[in-house]
């Protein structure tokens, strides 16, 4: 018999598979559907954080802009869901592999931890972390890591 908690687990993973496909499919709504309108974001890029779906939105669109009009293929390896009955957490390493208007490509993983809560029965996210490891001998961001 499945359990309580391994229902709300397994459906926070279709809707992170949803926001994967609603990134590559370049529909922001959806992609931004299960963020709560002032999460908190911790993102791979500046600023130090943000916070709102609205922004998280804006950013959105503006980094997909520079991606060429081919498919953007964003993908979620490696998720681990852990769910109560009103917080969850869910991590991950992300994959995106698209190619930008420059024709540079880009085949990246960063790691991906969300912080859930259920708000009127509805399971939304109220904090997003996104980071890539640095080098401490160069202060570089490690972007060409693989799994």
């Amino acid at each position: 018999m499945e359990s309580h908690h391994h229902r709300e687990e397994t459906h926070i993973g279709a809707l992170i598979t949803a926001q994967d496909q609603a990134v590559s499919d370049r529909d922001f709504n959806a992609a931004v559907e299960y963020f709560q309108y002032d999460v908190k974001i911790f993102d791979i890029v500046g600023p130090l954080q943000d916070q709102g779906a609205r922004e998280l939105k804006n950013r959105l669109m503006a980094w997909m802009e520079t991606f060429s009009e081919e498919p953007a293929l964003l993908s979620t390896h490696q998720l681990v869901v852990v769910a109560e009955e009103s917080v969850a957490f869910s991590n991950c390493l992300k994959h995106m592999n698209a190619q930008l208007k420059t024709g540079k490509k880009v085949d990246m993983y960063w790691r991906e931890t969300l912080c859930w809560e259920k708000l009127q029965g509805e399971w939304k996210i109220v904090a997003s972390h996104s980071s890539v490891p640095f080098n401490t001998a160069t202060g570089m961001a490690e972007v060409g890591l693989k799994v």
